[in-house]
């Protein structure tokens, strides 16, 4: 399975929202990132255990993911890949003054 982070800038509802593929619903405007800093410029950190993943944006926790609990019931046991591998992460926007 390919595991991949998707995050989207939605300019007109000013909300990020995010997917993990394998683990939540592939589509965005469902899962959203809470508390992402206004700042211009934005610093991303994001980081895998065996049991999470984190986003951090310019020193603010944006998504603290326990695969466990917050996976869908239908991708439990492809949750537990997560903690082996993360083969892409995609930041995206649906607004062109942002690109």
């Amino acid at each position: 399975f390919k595991l991949g982070l998707f995050i989207m800038y939605h300019d007109v509802e000013s909300r990020w929202s995010y997917v993990l593929s394998q683990c939540t619903e592939f589509k965005y405007r469902t899962q959203f990132l809470d508390n992402v800093p206004y700042d211009a410029v934005k610093s991303w950190k994001i980081t895998t255990t065996a049991t999470h993943i984190k986003i951090i944006c310019n020193g603010v926790t944006v998504l603290d993911f326990n695969f466990e609990a917050d996976c869908l019931e239908d991708f439990q046991q492809r949750a537990k890949l997560w903690a082996f591998q993360l083969n892409s992460v995609k930041i995206s926007s649906d607004s062109s003054a942002l690109i």
